[in-house]
């Protein structure tokens, strides 16, 4: 979850250390899988991020970073392309683009169309694994085979697709006026139809209380971090069980609440790679007792993991995404 969607305007922007990060890979089986993804902002604005690159390829690790493309210039994403060559596709790019020249900055506030495939291509055209995801909304809907077909020509190596879960469901995961601004800022690219207007309500989990919330707690969870043995590290060096608890340690008053009761017990750099290894952080009180007891019910569970991953309210549904294999 990216914080700013909740957030806003009102997010402090920092960058993980690289010696933090060099450090954490240090601690982590060569297997682990690193995946880049700003939920503050878009990874490839990390200063050192060639470095953080570079530092994963003398490991022989296997990293996807997700970016849309539309910072950095043609001669950074070569260089990238570079140290995917040689990691032999093991490092790789996923590039969002949600659209054509007309759409995608509809989505992607403020980056160019034409830059973003420019970089693309340097990228490609250095030897580097792309892939293209492309969430779908009715204002580029139509164009999803036309730039799948983009992707064929310009090399991509896999196209992925699926409809978004934002401003077209019934529960909205932001504020309809922020779609809005969205809609005023580019309403020259694209002239849209009655039904592609945002929705006039916001409906969502920030609507029920923490008690009605808790009222919930013999719903099932579906938990994605455990099913797939995933943590989220964020910008200052936390380590959380999931992009959903950092977004709400940050916006939302409920799990404040929440979080400073366990943080009383736990202390507040419980998850501090400055202050702990990866390996005390995940043998702790929370990784190890609170959260398979809270999936067990044998203890209330977190308003988050109640109002974000209850069986049947998993944020994406996995049967509409496709993906594409590029020959």
């Amino acid at each position: 979850m990216c914080v700013r969607t909740i957030s806003r305007d009102h997010v402090e922007l920092n960058s993980l250390p690289v010696a933090t990060f060099k450090n954490l890979l240090d601690q982590l089986p060569t297997q682990t899988k690193i995946d880049f993804c700003g939920t503050t902002g878009d990874a490839m604005m990390h200063k050192d991020i060639l470095e953080m690159f570079e530092k994963a390829l003398e490991q022989g690790r296997t990293s996807n970073t997700h970016t849309n493309g539309g910072s950095r210039n043609v001669e950074f994403f070569k260089r990238l392309g570079e140290i995917s060559a040689k990691s032999e596709g093991r490092i790789s790019v996923t590039f969002a683009i949600d659209g054509l020249e007309d759409t995608s900055a509809l989505y992607r506030i403020d980056t160019d169309y034409n830059k973003v495939i420019e970089n693309a291509k340097s990228y490609i055209g250095a030897g580097g694994y792309a892939l293209w995801q492309y969430i779908i909304f009715e204002h580029n809907q139509h164009q999803v085979e036309q730039a799948q077909q983009i992707a064929t020509n310009f090399g991509f190596k896999k196209f992925k697709s699926f409809p978004s879960v934002r401003f077209r469901l019934p529960e909205v995961e932001v504020q309809a006026s922020a779609y809005q601004r969205k809609i005023n800022k580019n309403k020259s690219a694209l002239k849209l139809k009655t039904s592609d207007q945002p929705p006039q309500v916001q409906i969502t989990h920030r609507k029920k209380t923490t008690q009605q919330l808790m009222q919930e707690q013999d719903n099932d969870i579906s938990c994605r971090t455990f099913k797939k043995n995933e943590i989220f590290v964020d910008e200052i060096g936390r380590v959380w069980p999931c992009c959903f608890w950092h977004a709400e340690s940050v916006a939302n008053p409920d799990f404040k609440e929440f979080y400073k009761e366990l943080t009383d017990k736990v202390g507040k750099d419980w998850n501090s790679l400055h202050h702990h290894s990866i390996q005390d952080i995940l043998g702790s009180y929370v990784f190890q007792d609170f959260l398979p007891n809270s999936f067990a019910k044998k203890i209330p569970k977190c308003v988050t993991c109640i109002a974000k991953c209850s069986t049947g309210k998993e944020m994406r549904n996995s049967s509409l995404t496709q993906t594409t294999k590029i020959k």
